[in-house]
């Protein structure tokens, strides 16, 4: 579904959600999909892929999902499980233009370091 507006969700959603302004998840609210929208704020379930300028997830929100977003915000009694990334416009661009769910890859993973050894107690560290 494509909304002009703002979107408040307190059943069952299953399928794609585009809006052009914010998306909050109630209490009892659940949506499963691709949520697209400016600020996605979840009191309850979400489950899929989100791309968004900001993710709020609140006190009792679970979100288990891939996201792209320029800030993403947990409250300490609320629940991220999956991957974030940061936003980057010419990427939604391209997401728009293929109208295909945003696909993450590795290569990020690819860059890590295979060790990271924490200093003791001078807060310095060292990639090996």
């Amino acid at each position: 579904m494509t909304v002009q507006g703002k979107v408040h969700v307190d059943g069952v959603i299953e399928g794609k959600i585009d809006a052009n302004d914010d998306i909050s998840i109630g209490k009892t609210g659940e949506v499963k999909g691709l949520v697209k929208a400016k600020h996605v704020h979840v009191s309850g379930r979400l489950e899929g892929e989100v791309i968004c300028d900001i993710l709020y997830v609140e006190a009792g929100g679970k979100v288990r999902a891939r996201v792209l977003s320029r800030q993403m915000s947990v409250d300490p009694k609320g629940c991220f499980q999956g991957e974030r990334r940061e936003q980057i416009q010419q990427v939604l661009a391209l997401q728009d233009a293929a109208e295909k769910p945003f696909e993450f890859g590795v290569e990020a993973i690819d860059s890590l370091p295979d060790r990271i050894v924490l200093g003791s107690g001078r807060g310095k560290f060292a990639n090996k």
